[in-house]
């Protein structure tokens, strides 16, 4: 982990105005006739605003000053810029039916001039942990700042989106279908939970295997403070009640307790 004098600050001024920017660009979404296509762009705003509070409670939590703080909202905001155009042209936040929406971020933000204010140091960090944010990993290789960045995005975008699931049925759009009400868990996925390793999204098969794909993700948190987030909300006991009546969860709710109890120790 970075020094603190080691993280990367821009003036709080510049922060402001790409907040700006950011909400012109995004109110410019918006359908009357269109409750749906709205409903989905208010989505993804909420999601922006949710992570930039997440992000920056983050920061906060290693110290960060104001300017550290006003990075890390950059790179927050900016981090799904894509979704607005990827949903307004394609019906869809699936990449795999439209594009890459991390890579679109960078485009939109370069195309829009966003971080014209800041220097091309600093905006390569930002672009760099963007692409990063949608892998399924943190490149090995990534430069120690892009890797701090990427990994400090990651944890506050999954502490988002477990709001977002919590509140909403969405996977790669809103649904409003019914579901079956019963699930048994993929004996698959629970192999993934008890060698401590999140899921992948090609092997989810139903929305309900999406509530746990969400929550295989406590295995790829990387701060303490987010790791204490998802204990004291429950994370695991919140997805939880999204399910059905649902068997194969005992060795789920043993491999997470466990891991937990270890990182604690670690502590």
């Amino acid at each position: 982990m970075l020094d603190q004098r080691e993280y990367q600050g821009v003036p709080v001024r510049e922060s402001q105005q790409i907040r700006s920017a950011f909400d012109s660009y995004v109110n410019g979404f918006r359908k009357s006739d269109d409750l749906g296509y709205n409903r989905h762009m208010e989505l993804k705003q909420e999601h922006t605003y949710g992570v930039v509070r997440e992000a920056m409670a983050l920061g906060r939590s290693l110290g960060m000053s104001l300017e550290q703080l006003a990075f890390v909202e950059v790179l927050a905001l900016l981090h799904d810029l894509g979704r607005f155009e990827q949903f307004h042209t394609y019906g869809t936040f699936a990449d795999a039916e439209s594009e890459n929406h991390a890579q679109m971020a960078v485009r939109i933000s370069k195309e829009l001039e966003l971080l014209q204010g800041i220097s091309k140091a600093h905006s390569d960090i930002i672009y760099q942990s963007i692409l990063n944010h949608n892998l399924p990993k943190v490149p090995d290789e990534a430069p120690p700042d892009v890797a701090f960045y990427s990994r400090l995005l990651r944890d506050a975008d999954k502490l988002d989106i477990w709001r977002v699931t919590l509140e909403y049925n969405v996977f790669h759009t809103i649904k409003t279908e019914a579901f079956p009400d019963s699930y048994t868990v993929p004996s698959h996925l629970i192999a993934c939970f008890e060698a401590n390793q999140c899921i992948a999204l090609g092997q989810i098969d139903s929305y309900y295997d999406s509530i746990l794909y969400r929550l295989s993700w406590l295995f790829d948190l990387n701060f303490r403070h987010t790791i204490d987030q998802f204990v004291q909300r429950n994370i695991t006991g919140e997805l939880f009640k999204k399910l059905p009546v649902t068997t194969g969860l005992n060795p789920i709710v043993a491999a997470i307790n466990q891991y937990v109890q270890q990182v604690n120790e670690w502590a």
